[in-house]
């Protein structure tokens, strides 16, 4: 049971990540946001110019207002890097919402302030580097901007959040800590060690720890629902792009 109510928690955080995109998305729909300005989901990354995307801060700082967390918000130098001394105290803040409570079993995560919960950049290692248009193109891009409107596949068909127990970096900092893609040569996609999953477990009993078998996921249409490992890699590649226009198999 204690697993089981694990999965329940991150589920639960997921749906009120993805709640918070959709609040974000009504706020900065083409039709309410002046030329120019943001629209749709945030970019996967803070706008800088100057700054790598691994040295800027991560959607989840840009979400902070839309999930109840607008002090720490505004604690933000948007326009330093992630770990400069003026952003380290907020980008070191533990989120109970950004932190899966079967990631990890019994030990917890070291530092505190990992996530294991990533925007789905797409098909391919430059994935998060791919115009908006490009048919492997996910929700998140370091730079792009997409609304659910513009997701050919249909959001219910497009992943939004994926989780991974692998190379897991702090929830403010942008880059692959947050958003990556599906890279074909890493198959299978789910597991532990692998690219994402790793994550949920069976129970455990007399005969020793219960195996992973899966993860939760968001999607861009706000639901929330559990991918196991026996996922076909090709399933999983069709629903991380946005208008891929690729067949869906029957384990989705």
């Amino acid at each position: 049971m204690r697993r089981a109510a694990a999965r329940s928690q991150c589920a639960n955080n997921l749906k009120q990540i993805a709640l918070g995109l959709h609040n974000y998305a009504d706020t900065y729909t083409p039709d309410k946001t002046p030329a120019g300005q943001p629209r749709g989901f945030p970019a996967g990354t803070v706008p800088s110019a100057s700054l790598s995307p691994e040295e800027r801060l991560s959607w989840h700082v840009e979400l902070l207002p839309f999930v109840e967390q607008d002090k720490l918000y505004r604690s933000f130098d948007r326009e330093k890097r992630w770990n400069d001394p003026a952003n380290e105290s907020a980008a070191r803040t533990p989120l109970t919402h950004l932190y899966c409570p079967d990631w990890g079993r019994e030990a917890e995560p070291n530092p505190s302030y990992l996530t294991a919960y990533l925007g789905v950049a797409g098909l391919g290692a430059d994935a998060a580097t791919l115009t908006a248009h490009d048919r492997r193109a996910g929700v998140f891009g370091y730079d792009r901007r997409i609304s659910p409107k513009e997701i050919a596949d249909g959001t219910s068909n497009t992943l939004l959040i994926l989780e991974s127990a692998r190379d897991n970096g702090p929830w403010a900092q942008g880059g692959p800590a947050t958003v990556r893609g599906l890279v074909p040569g890493e198959q299978p996609y789910l597991g532990v060690g692998r690219p994402f999953g790793g994550t949920h477990f069976g129970e455990n009993s007399v005969f020793g720890k219960g195996k992973s078998f899966g993860c939760n996921a968001a999607l861009a249409d706000g639901s929330v629902r559990f991918l196991t490992e026996s996922m076909s890699p090709n399933v999983l590649e069709a629903v991380v792009t946005t208008g891929g226009g690729e067949e869906i198999g029957a384990d989705w």
